[in-house]
C-alpha cells in the first residue's frame, strides 16, 4: 500500500480514473483522461473500463489518443478543427471510411506515420 500523496502523477491519475468508471451510472466526462498514463496503462485500465461503463452510463470523452477512440469501440465521433474558434470538422463513427481516415489523420499522423510504425514494430510482435 502506498499513499496517493507519495505516488507518481501517473499513478494518481490511473487511481482516480478508476475511482470515477467504477462508480456510479450518471453521465461522465473525461477530459483527456490519458494525460500522465503510459499507453500500457490506457489500454489495460482506462479502455476496458470505458467498454464495460458503456452498458451503464453516458461518456462523453476529449482524447487525442486512439487506444481510447479505437479500441474504447467509440460509438459517436466529434473531429473539431480550430479556425480562429473551435468547430465540428466531421461527425460519424469507425463504420464510415471517411471517419477512420480522419481519426488516422489526426490521431495517428496519418496513414503514412501509421504504416511505418507498424513496419518498423514487425506485424507479428
Amino acid at each position: 500500500f502506498q499513499s496517493i500523496g507519495q505516488a507518481s502523477a501517473g499513478q494518481r491519475a490511473a487511481a482516480m480514473l478508476a475511482f470515477l468508471l467504477a462508480h456510479g451510472n450518471e453521465p461522465l466526462v473525461l477530459d483527456q483522461p490519458e494525460d500522465d498514463l503510459d499507453n500500457h496503462l490506457i489500454y489495460g485500465l482506462v479502455v476496458q473500463q470505458i467498454r464495460s461503463n458503456k452498458l451503464r452510463r453516458q461518456l462523453i470523452i476529449v482524447t487525442h489518443n486512439p487506444n481510447i477512440v479505437v479500441n474504447g469501440d467509440a460509438e459517436l465521433i466529434h473531429v473539431l478543427d480550430f479556425n480562429h474558434q473551435c468547430h465540428v470538422k466531421q461527425t460519424g463513427s469507425l463504420q464510415d471510411q471517411d471517419m477512420r481516415r480522419e481519426v488516422c489523420q489526426v490521431m495517428e499522423g496519418g496513414e503514412e506515420a501509421f504504416e511505418r510504425r507498424y513496419q518498423r514494430l514487425g506485424r507479428e510482435v
